[in-house]
């Protein structure tokens, strides 16, 4: 059984793709199981990833109806190993991604998600700029009882995707990635949320992702999606503040009051 398991979604994107497959199987850690989920491309899938003629990789094709949730989801469920990464077929992992993140894992393990910084690239991998976080924010277990629920919403909207490990067990507390189309773009936003709220987020200040930029990337952020993510934000907010002061409560002999 492999330590990790790593999920990759993908659609019609051969070349980047095999970018990306690439960069996974040059990890300095190798015990990993890469699952790659494959919204049916108009090329032939299995032949690229038969290619890489590497055992640790396996390949599905599953429908998502244009909710990649539903194929990161088919994917979580296929994972065998006792932690998931997750990747975006237009990334790339730096690489010592994996064998950093999870000896933060197993040094710490009460942190239930460990997230990195990124370096931004354009379409022909040259760095454009740094995901920069406060400084308060850096080296923090993070938390909904150990930070405020304004810097906790900030954060999380730092968090990338394929820049985050986390343990298999919180699928068994959480649950899996919203699939409502009305989270489409954010779901994962959503998902470290209530990631947060079972246990610490863990962030390491290592540009350990390079994160694509490119014209169909960038078309997808429009107005619908911030008014979406803001909505996430509002619906929250009261339930942070109110755990927030229940706990406040109870470390101060005030559940009573």
């Amino acid at each position: 059984m492999p330590k990790i398991s790593v999920v990759v979604t993908t659609y019609n994107r051969s070349e980047l793709l095999r970018e990306t497959v690439s960069s996974i199987l040059s990890q300095t850690f190798t015990d990993f199981e890469l699952i790659v989920v494959d919204n049916y491309s108009n090329y032939n899938f299995l032949e690229l990833i038969g290619s890489f003629n590497d055992e640790r990789i396996k390949a599905y094709q599953n429908v998502n109806n244009g909710i990649i949730a539903i194929n990161r989801n088919y994917g979580i469920k296929l994972a065998a190993g006792e932690y998931i990464a997750l990747c975006d077929d237009d990334d790339l992992w730096e690489p010592t991604k994996l064998e950093d993140q999870l000896s933060v894992m197993v040094r710490n393990p009460s942190v239930s998600v460990c997230c990195t910084n990124v370096t931004f690239i354009n379409f022909r991998q040259k760095q454009t700029t740094f995901s920069k976080l406060s400084g308060f924010l850096r080296g923090k277990f993070l938390s909904f009882n150990v930070v405020p629920a304004k810097y906790l919403l900030i954060f999380l909207a730092y968090v990338t995707n394929s820049s985050v490990l986390f343990r298999r067990e919180l699928v068994n507390l959480i649950g899996y990635i919203n699939e409502d189309p009305d989270l489409k773009a954010i779901e994962d936003y959503e998902y470290w949320f209530r990631s947060a709220l079972v246990g610490k987020v863990f962030y390491i200040n290592k540009r350990l992702v390079r994160y694509r930029l490119h014209d169909q990337q960038l078309s997808l952020m429009d107005s619908n999606v911030y008014k979406r993510t803001l909505g996430v934000v509002r619906s929250q907010w009261s339930k942070l503040n109110a755990i927030q002061k229940m706990i406040y409560k109870i470390k101060n002999g005030q559940q009573n009051t």
